[in-house]
């Protein structure tokens, strides 16, 4: 599952404010795929996740809001060597990571919150 992460300036109305500088912008509002906390039914399985940070400025450290920890497996460099257990992912502008949840230790029904603790 491909999660690309940008922070933009939204408006009142929902369109897209845009900076006469468009460096070191931070925007208002995070976007995971360009949509503001998107949400998506997973099944009781391991999920491959490949996160890519998008934003200009802005870095994300992601964890699992049960506290369940992710495996890592691969970074910008490629497949890591051996998987990772890790409680967060750090992810600076125009990096990407992947990780493996295990969602088949939910019972039905749970919410998972993925937070930016950044």
């Amino acid at each position: 599952m491909p999660l690309a992460l940008q922070d933009r300036s939204v408006r009142a109305d929902g369109s897209l404010a845009f900076a006469d500088d468009h460096f070191a912008v931070l925007g208002d509002t995070i976007l995971v795929n360009g949509r503001p906390q998107p949400h998506f039914e997973v099944a009781a399985r391991r999920y491959r996740l490949r996160f890519a940070n998008l934003s200009n400025a802005r870095s994300y450290r992601l964890r699992l809001g049960s506290g369940q920890p992710m495996v890592q497996i691969a970074s910008d460099g490629g497949l890591l060597r051996a998987p990772h257990a890790t409680s967060e992912a750090e992810l600076w502008p125009a990096e990407r990571t992947e990780v493996v949840v295990d969602f088949s230790r939910y019972p039905l029904g749970t919410t998972v919150v993925l937070e930016n603790v950044a």
